[in-house]
Formats: C-alpha cells, structure tokens, sequence
C-alpha cells in the first residue's frame, strides 16, 4: 500500500502523532528544567554543528566523518567561549555551558545521522555513506 492511501478510522491517532505528542511533551520539559542560558547554549551548539554538516557534506566528505567533525567543532566552540570568558572581565565561566553547547551539537549530528541513513535521499555504498547532490 502506498503511503497517503491508508484508510482513515475515526478516533484512531496515528502513530506519528502519538511520536510527535511524546516529542512535544519532552521538549517541553526539558525548556521547564534548564535555564534560558543553557537552551541558548544549546541552541548555538545545534547552529554551529548544522553549518559544518552542511559545509562538510557540500565538500562530499563521508556521513560519518561530517558528523563527527561537525560535532567536534560545535565541542571546540563551547570550550573555546568559555577560554574566551575566563580571559574577559565580566563573564562567568560555567562548565555547563561548554557541556550544554557539545549537547547540541550532538543533538544536531544525531539528527542529521537518523535522517540520512532512515529518511532516504541519500545512497550508500557498502559501509561508507556520502551525500548525493
């Protein structure tokens, strides 16, 4: 059967949006339990490991070695703010937020990993996977 065609039944949730409700009530606990500082924190984290993936992929690098650069350079940024902090008058250096920002690079690659291996649009080639144009 292809997708769209699926009978509907009244009263019946599909399953994404029981995913999608479970997502939501995550994403809205996690935004209760941490500062704003950290969810900007990871926030920057997500923003800076997208651009890399996006540069890494647009420079055909395997999936694999884009996420993990691109994860490491979302890590190196939040430790290099909080140098950047130590070095400055009037900053806090906080620990977390160099965790809360490799947090979201993290979330960032994991993203982008499920999406290419799971969502399509992408081939792959024995163990090595890179971006089709």
């Amino acid at each position: 059967m292809y997708r769209g065609t699926a009978k509907r039944i009244p009263g019946h949730i599909h399953k994404h949006q029981k995913t999608r409700a479970m997502i939501e009530k995550i994403i809205a606990f996690i935004v209760r339990l941490l500062p704003q500082d950290k969810l900007l924190h990871i926030f920057a984290g997500q923003l800076i490991a997208a651009l890399f993936l996006g540069l890494f992929f647009a420079l055909h690098l395997p999936v694999w070695l884009a996420c993990v650069l691109a994860f490491l350079f979302a890590a190196g940024a939040g430790i290099g703010k909080e140098f950047y902090d130590k070095k400055h008058r009037g900053h806090s250096v906080e620990w977390q937020d160099a965790v809360a920002t490799a947090v979201g690079g993290l979330i960032a690659v994991l993203y982008a990993a499920y999406w290419i291996w799971c969502g399509g649009g992408y081939l792959c080639d024995k163990f090595t996977y890179y971006a089709v144009d």
